[in-house]
């Protein structure tokens, strides 16, 4: 097992919703629906998981789009994004 998914096994999922929701999060972005279901099974509830999966765009010119977190009642407020564990 690659040491950067050692922490991630042995740390229990519960206590890291405890901990984000001791910080003040009540929500949680996902972008798989594996992982959805894997944070609905750690205690979030369901309306409390979102799942915003990737797609392809050119980067060629972006313009900011607060729609999703206006429809998400997230605009303006504070959250935490995890890409995943570090790569080696």
């Amino acid at each position: 097992m690659a040491k950067s998914y050692i922490l991630e096994v042995l740390i229990p999922k519960w206590l890291i919703k405890k901990k984000l929701e001791s910080c003040g999060f009540s929500k949680i972005i996902s972008f798989s629906n594996l992982t959805s279901r894997a944070l609905i099974k750690s205690g979030w509830k369901k309306e409390n998981v979102i799942t915003a999966l990737p797609g392809k765009d050119t980067f060629n010119k972006l313009n900011s789009d607060e729609s999703i977190l206006e429809a998400k009642k997230l605009l303006n407020k504070k959250f935490y994004l995890f890409m995943g564990a570090p790569a080696e």
